[in-house]
This record gives structure tokens, sequence and C-alpha cells, in this order.
């Protein structure tokens, strides 16, 4: 057997660690008492490095989600959440070590209780991915052909002149015959199959190794840390023309785990597994995550905008709290449905009604609102706190990921392709080369689920040319040919249910203007029966797609059809963290800020019944029989100061999902940042019912 010397700081580490687990920590006994016995290691572990006790236990507790307060009661006491958090985190530390002592080798236990990072120093987690597909869809349009007024032939159109083409408000309505006719050529997408990826940021020059069943794997650079990659500063300056630079200090590394790996662990974290073909049995839906500063201008000021979220209170932004709530359920899996990075840019002056200007209000982080790093980790990564490893993850990009925005962050740290060629930046004319809103769908078999993650951040909530960079009018034909090619894959075909992750919903209602919409509209026109045209991308839905989950409108929906339909249920989950929308009308129409306050839930309604919150939002979504659909159930968030302009949702959230024992039908509970139920739903085949908790 050949023999590989250690480096000199492992080979220190391993003789340190060794002797830190032989005898301990060296503090009082009643001190050691309160963490529990692989947690006392780890603390021993940061000792024998130099580390006082209050700095061990600062890095312990970023890790495990815990505050050092935590750290220091004895376990009994402390509030369930935090009990929860603490045992998984002793269960995991445990098995780092166990897997590290029946490697026999000493670098493993230098891995497994290493010199723990500085909080915001190093993030570590897994998620889905296939590193060997194209980062940007290979699905393009092509031509443009229509039919030549007064001949049988075609007349090819250009790319440049995509019709309708009016400014951004034209509406479909205005479309001539000639338009509507209007053929498309397209190139077909390509679909990546998910395998379980870790993913490392961190401030060291070089990527971490991990731990893979007590050995050493190396990880590679998945994007290099840079500085003054150009960005939109639109929400700065009020200009997209101008750009400016983003900094990305941090190194992002990557490596795709062997399916058999059972324990895996990086700088002393370990990261969640699941088995292949492992049934799964509880998932956690978060969505909407950001805390919103847009700028340039303050809200009321007279410009298009929002009011700003207080990312410093947590009562305004739970993230954090949802985070650590969700962590404290141990799922086998993590969904989030996009919009991640919210801090744009400082909406600079007065709002109405408050005291101080906001450069002053938000003083205290203007340093993260950027589309760099700082911005990063301030909205995701450090909050996200104990849920990062807690499961692996899915996720699909939203709107404020889009190259326009935060596009940059997205490739380098998110998104479950390889990283683009070049460095992925803004440019005001759109270089879909280097950064593009187009990419194809990722396809996830878990045990008898297939997991399906789709990018529709860029499609147009109603009719008209969207504002998002690179968006076209025959967008929806790309989601067609998708959804097609993965309702025809086999792995689709053989799951006994599929569940559909897109950022914005196929069914949704939603109100801001003078009335209510589905606020799906190039969504559902992938649907559309027909030749491939403006008005029907002809696309097919899996025949066992049982959901869909999304967020973009920020609060909670659940939408389900009668059976006869075949449509999946709409879980909108949009609520966890960003700021909570109205579903009110808006201040134009004849009722200005009229209430759409909807009940808490609603079963089995007649399509006709008045007790539908929307009874008259019009519905785009026409079944291939050519009968329009209308659902016969919903749930929804309450609405608080129905009938003014200040309406919103109250609740914020997240979902566990725990699957009905011996079946493919699963419960869905919501719960505030507290753990507190707020409603149960029961989801059997594709209809779904919910229910308010008993008072």
């Amino acid at each position: 057997m050949q023999h590989r010397l250690l480096p000199l700081s492992l080979a220190v580490s391993a003789a340190l660690l060794l002797a830190a687990c032989a005898s301990g920590p060296q503090q009082p006994a009643q001190q050691a008492q309160t963490l529990p016995p692989a947690m006392n290691k780890l603390l021993g572990a940061q000792e024998a490095a130099g580390l006082s006790r209050a700095e061990g236990l600062r890095r312990i507790a970023a890790r495990s989600g815990l505050s050092v307060e935590e750290l220091q009661q004895q376990p009994s006491r402390l509030e369930p959440i935090a009990q929860d958090l603490l045992a998984r985190f002793e269960r995991d530390t445990q098995a780092l070590i166990t897997s590290a002592q029946a490697s026999g080798q000493p670098e493993a236990m230098a891995l497994a209780l290493p010199l723990l990072d500085a909080p915001g120093r190093f993030y570590a987690w897994t998620q889905f991915a296939d590193m060997a597909q194209a980062p940007f869809s290979t699905s393009h349009i092509t031509a443009v052909t229509a039919a030549a007024p007064g001949t049988q032939g075609q007349q090819r159109g250009s790319l440049e002149h995509e019709v309708p083409f009016s400014g951004p408000e034209v509406k479909a309505a205005n479309a001539t015959p000639t338009d509507l006719a209007a053929r498309y050529a397209m190139s077909d997408p390509s679909l990546g199959h998910g395998q379980q990826v870790a993913r490392v940021v961190t401030a060291a020059a070089q990527c971490p190794q991990l731990l893979v069943d007590g050995r050493p794997q190396p990880m590679q650079v998945r994007a290099p840390a840079v500085r003054g990659v150009a960005s939109n500063s639109a929400a700065q300056t009020g200009d997209k023309r101008q750009t400016i630079g983003a900094d990305f200090e941090l190194l992002t590394c990557e490596a795709t785990l062997p399916p058999a790996a059972q324990v895996v662990g990086v700088g002393g974290q370990r990261l969640a597994l699941r088995p292949p073909q492992a049934q799964i049995n509880r998932v956690v839906v978060v969505g909407d995550t950001g805390c919103r500063v847009q700028g340039p201008n303050a809200f009321g000021s007279g410009k298009p905008g929002a009011p700003l979220q207080d990312c410093s209170d947590e009562s305004d932004w739970p993230w954090r709290r949802i985070a650590r709530a969700a962590a404290s359920f141990n799922p086998d899996l993590i969904i989030h449905n996009g919009d991640i990075h919210y801090r744009e840019g400082l909406p600079k002056g007065t709002e109405p009604g408050q005291p101080q200007p906001n450069e002053a209000r938000v003083a205290a982080y203007m340093d993260t609102i950027t589309y760099g790093w700082k911005s990063w980790e301030a909205d995701f990564f450090r909050p996200a706190g104990a849920l990062l490893a807690a499961a692996p993850w899915a996720i699909t990009r939203g709107n404020h990921e889009l190259c326009d925005r935060a596009g940059a962050g997205w490739y380098r740290f998110l998104d479950y392709r390889r990283f683009p060629a070049q460095e992925p930046q803004y440019s005001p004319d759109y270089d879909a080369a280097i950064c593009s809103n187009a990419t194809d769908p990722l396809l996830v078999r878990l045990g008898d689920l297939q997991l399906i993650l789709m990018d529709v951040g860029g499609l147009a909530d109603a009719p008209g040319r969207g504002r998002n960079q690179g968006w076209t009018n025959g967008d929806h034909l790309r989601t067609a040919r998708q959804l097609t090619a993965v309702a025809r894959d086999g792995t689709t075909q053989s799951a006994s249910v599929s569940w559909l992750v897109t950022h914005k919903p196929l069914f949704a209602f939603y109100s801001g203007g003078p009335k209510v919409t589905s606020s799906t509209w190039q969504f559902q026109k992938a649907l559309q029966p027909g030749v491939e045209s403006f008005g029907a991308g002809n696309g097919e839905l899996p025949a066992n797609l049982q959901m869909v989950h999304s967020g973009h409108i920020h609060g909670w929906m659940m939408i389900s059809h009668p059976a006869q339909t075949g449509l999946p249920t709409q879980y909108l989950i949009g609520n966890s963290g960003q700021a909570l929308e109205g579903f009110h009308f808006g201040a134009r129409g004849d009722k200005p800020y009229q209430a759409a306050a909807p009940e808490a839930q609603a079963n089995d309604i007649a399509t006709q019944d008045r007790r539908w919150p929307w009874h008259d939002a019009p519905w785009s979504f026409r079944l291939p029989n050519g009968v329009m659909a209308q659902p016969d159930a919903f749930s929804s968030s309450p609405v608080i100061d129905a009938g003014s302009k200040n309406a919103h949702s109250e609740e914020f959230g997240f979902v566990v999902f725990d699957r009905i024992t011996g079946s493919s039908n699963w419960t869905a509970r919501m719960f505030d940042p507290q753990r507190q139920l707020l409603r149960t739903c029961t989801t059997e085949g594709k209809r779904t019912r919910c229910e308010a908790p008993a008072k």
C-alpha cells in the first residue's frame, strides 16, 4: 500500500484533534455539560486550534442555527425549535466523527472536526443539478413566418419585427389576423437529469476537501472570486444603459457526489443526502424570501415603486425565523421557487407617513444593497442558517434572478447547470451568449416522484410585451416544447406522480390594477391547443402531474380544479419573507381599493357561486375540448385593511408536505415563523381541499 504524506497543516490538526477527542476540552465539567457529546468534541477541536471558548461557541452557533445563549442552556430548557436544531446538529456531528473513525485515516478526523471558519466566511449545501447540461437553453426561435395576404404561400418574417411589436402597451386584442397566423421555427430543448451536488462558498483561496464516507474528495472551482462584474444600475440611477460593478469576493466550489455516498461533510458541516431511489416523505417549500429594497425613488414620490421593507426588523422581514423553523422539521427535500435576491437599489427620499428618509432607514445595511455577494449573503445565505444544510435543495430561478437583475449571482451560486464559459454579467443590449434568460428543465427522480424544475421567470404575466430583457411574444413556444419534452420523457412517465416547480404560477388570482386577473397569461398560452403560433403553444402537461409549486405573487394560495379537467393542484407559496401583497383592487377603476378579501378556504364551489372572492376574474385557460377550466376549491391568506390602499395578506410562512402513508397523496401544513399551524390541506390524486385549524 502506498502512503501519502499529510500536508503539515492537516498533520498538526490531526494530532491536536486526537488529543482533544481523547481528553475533551480543558474546561470545568459544569461548563461542558450544556453541550451534547459530539458537539463538545467539536468545541474541544476549536480550543485545541487556539480559539477561546467564547469564539468556539460563536462559530458552532452559526453552523447549528442556534444562538450562543441557547448553546449555554440545558437542552431540556430550550424552546421546541431549538431542541430540534440541537438534536439534528448533534446527530450530524456524531455521524462525521463515526465515519472518520471507521476510515482509520488520521486526516479524516481533521476534516470531521476542523477549525470552523468564522461566520460569513463559509457556506455549504447540497442541491440537485446536472453539471453536464448546457447552461443556457438549446431551444431558440430561429425564424418567424406568416401567411402572405391573398396567397396560399408562406412569407418569412423577421425576428426584429416579431408580431405584435408595438411597444410595451400592446395588447393581444390588438393583434391582426396576420399577426395571429404567425408561425415560429424553433430548435429543441435539452433535459437535464439531476444528481446531488455539493456546493461551497468560501473566503479561502482554494476549495476545501469533502469528507465522503471517511475519505477525502476534492472540490472544483465553479466560479472564481471576482470584482467589478457589470450589473444594471437602473435601480440605483434610473438609467438601465449605465452599468455598475458588483463584487463577488468569495470563491464558489462544487463536486458531484457519488450516488452511493452515505455520510458527507465539508468544513465540519455534514451535508444532507438522499439515497438513490429513496422515497421522499417530507418536503419543505419556501418562496419569495428576499428583502424588498428597490429604487431609485421612494414609494409615493410620484414614481413607480414599492414601500421599503425593513431588513433589520424580523417582524417585517422574517426569512431567518422561517428558515430556522423549517429546518427543525428535518425534511427530506427543500424546494425554493425563486425570487431570492431583492436588495437592488436604494429608494431615495421619504415615504408617506415615515419620519425619516430612506437613506437613514437603511443606513445599517447600506452596503448590502448591491447585486454582488454582500447582498446575496444578507438576503439568502446568512439568514438561511441551519436550513442550508438540512436537506438537498431543488431551486428554480425567479424573475429577480434574470440577467437584468441578479443573474450573475444566480449562475454563480444556485443554477442547476454547469457554470457558463464566460462570466455572466449584465449588458444593456442583452447578450444571450453571456447571460441568458432562457434555460432548460431539470428532471429529478426521487423514488416514485418525478420533480421538474422549470425556468419561467421571464414569461409575461399579462398580454403585451414584457419588460424583462430578451423577452419575446414567442417565448411561450419554448416553454411549450419544454413541457412536451418533459411529459414524454420516460423517467416522467414511469413515476407515480410528478411535481412541477416554477417561479411564476400556472394558475393564480392577483390584483393590483383595476381588475383581478389570473397573472398567468403567457404560461397558460404555452398549453393552448393548436398549431404553434402567437396564440397557441400546443404544449403538453405530464399525465401524472399532481401539483405545481410556484411563488411570484407574495402570499399563499391553493387552487384545485374538478377531477374531470385532469389539471394539477396549484400551490402558490410566495410568503416566506418578501413584503406581502394585497390581493385588492388598485387605485384606478370605478371602485378604487375595493377589497377582494377571501375567506381562508372554500371547497366544492359551484362555478357561478358568488362566494368566489374573485368571481369576475377572467380566465384564459382553455382545455383541449374547448371548455374553459374553472376551479372548484381554493385557499388563501386573509386580508387585513381590506378596502384601503394598505390592504395586504397577513401570513408569512412556509409549507411542510408529508406523504400519506402507503400512497402518493400528501398532507400540506402551512406554518408561520413561530411554527404555529395556519391551515392544513390534503391532496388526493390531483384534487386538494384545505381546512383551518380548530380554534
